[in-house]
């Protein structure tokens, strides 16, 4: 299935960099400050770019084709919040902001994504057994009169 296969792809880049940015945030959270705090910032920054436009690809790209359409989904509030997140974190780190919430925007991200893929291969699970069940229904019937 393309579809799975493409969803755990997602699932695994947005963890690895999750994973990552989480250490580098435990190390800022643990006292780290001046310049090795804005050096871990960057490094998660560097780190989400690719892990927001690959794994998130899959919610920018819903997002954008409803919002063309005139139409919302639940991909529009998801792509705005990782989107803004990430923006906000990057100006933090411009600024030499004690905080950046890389960490938040990527690890919303993979979890997600996990929902995400789940939720798919139930409805495969399900549309599985539909198919199951509507083959086992009788194809005709016979009326015996008196």
């Amino acid at each position: 299935d393309r579809t799975l296969s493409e969803l755990i792809r997602a699932v695994a880049v947005s963890g690895f960099a999750a994973g990552n940015i989480m250490l580098l945030s435990v190390s800022v959270w643990s006292g780290a400050e001046g310049a090795t705090r804005d050096l871990f910032h960057w490094l998660s920054a560097l780190i989400a770019i690719p892990a927001l436009a690959f794994a998130g690809g899959i919610y920018f790209r819903s997002a954008w084709n409803a919002l063309r359409h005139g139409r919302m989904n639940m991909d529009v509030p998801i792509a705005v919040g990782i989107s803004l997140a990430y923006a906000m974190s990057l100006y933090e780190t411009i600024n030499h902001g004690d905080h950046a919430y890389f960490d938040a925007s990527v690890s919303l991200l993979f979890f997600l994504l996990i929902g995400r893929a789940l939720d798919h291969v139930m409805r495969e699970r399900a549309r599985t057994a539909v198919n199951a069940l509507s083959r086992l229904a009788a194809r005709g019937a016979i009326v015996l009169r008196d």
